[in-house]
């Protein structure tokens, strides 16, 4: 889905799209152990912050 999504939003045509390359991403999915997630998600949770600075004026 994810694959489709982007081709939509580049133009690129999706037709034809089967099963077997709906799951082009899978080799990507599930590298990290708990601990490596846990380390990212620790050292990208300022990411969630919003500094309201930011969005005035």
């Amino acid at each position: 889905m994810m694959k489709e999504l982007l081709a939509k939003a580049i133009g690129l045509e999706v037709e034809g799209v089967t099963k077997e390359n709906k799951t082009g991403y899978q080799r990507f999915l599930g590298r990290w152990s708990a601990e490596e997630n846990t380390a990212f998600e620790r050292s990208t949770s300022d990411f969630e912050l919003v500094d309201e600075s930011d969005w005035t004026s």
